[in-house]
């Protein structure tokens, strides 16, 4: 008799238990789902959703700027650089927005067939951290303008060693590399900016204090993560 009590206690705590459980995740589904219809305008987005690039560097929509035609585009360009090269060295928009700018007019120059004026814009710009993918794939496509196939070739792979993105792949298919010369050009190109790791300290869960240079000589995976 005394087993069944507990057994149907046990029972009964489970259910309840179960039931508080889902009580809490409707009611944090609820909360949330009303908490994003409310953050949402009268047109359906949300009032705090991130700028596209199009936006947050040209100002425009993807659909204004494709609307207009190559020498439309430079134009636009041109104005707004200047706007941004008339602001203070010190202010943060222009130190962030017109390197940016810079490599649009360099996309734009380079679908006008002018490697020269691309070149020019890239020098301005600089390599943006983050961004070293376009800047290379955009030197390709300028040595390209200037019929300099094998340089172009070489900066292609550069932008592919950090990122493969689409437009780089289909450039690359142009010139009829072989899967295994691909993979070994894309390689060496890794290698060439290759650096040591740095050494650095760190404890072993036990309190073991070691050094990376402990581990000269073995294969070392060093993993970064976000304690979040």
């Amino acid at each position: 008799m005394y087993h069944r009590v507990v057994v149907r206690l046990k029972t009964v705590l489970f259910v309840a238990f179960m039931a508080i459980l889902g009580w809490i995740f409707t009611s944090m589904f609820l909360w949330t789902l009303e908490k994003n219809r409310s953050a949402r305008d009268v047109t359906g987005q949300a009032s705090d959703a991130p700028l596209s690039p199009y936006q947050r560097i040209l100002g425009l929509e993807q659909g204004q700027w494709d609307s207009l035609d190559l020498s439309q585009q430079r134009e636009y360009l041109e104005k707004r650089i200047e706007g941004f090269e008339a602001l203070p060295a010190q202010d943060a928009k222009r130190r962030q927005l017109l390197p940016e700018l810079y490599y649009w007019m360099a996309t734009v120059a380079t679908r006008m067939g002018d490697g020269d004026r691309a070149f020019a814009q890239l020098e301005r710009a600089g390599i943006v951290p983050g961004a070293e993918d376009w800047y290379h794939m955009l030197r390709g496509a300028a040595f390209e303008a200037r019929q300099q196939r094998q340089e172009a070739l070489d900066a292609y792979l550069t932008s592919f060693s950090y990122e493969l993105i689409p437009v780089v792949w289909s450039k690359l298919n142009q010139f009829s590399l072989s899967p295994a010369e691909l993979i070994r050009r894309t390689r060496e190109k890794l290698f060439e900016r290759s650096r040591p790791f740095p050494d650095f300290d760190l404890q072993t869960p036990s309190g073991q204090p070691r050094r990376l240079a402990d581990y000269k000589g073995r294969v070392v995976l060093v993993n970064f993560f976000f304690p979040g």
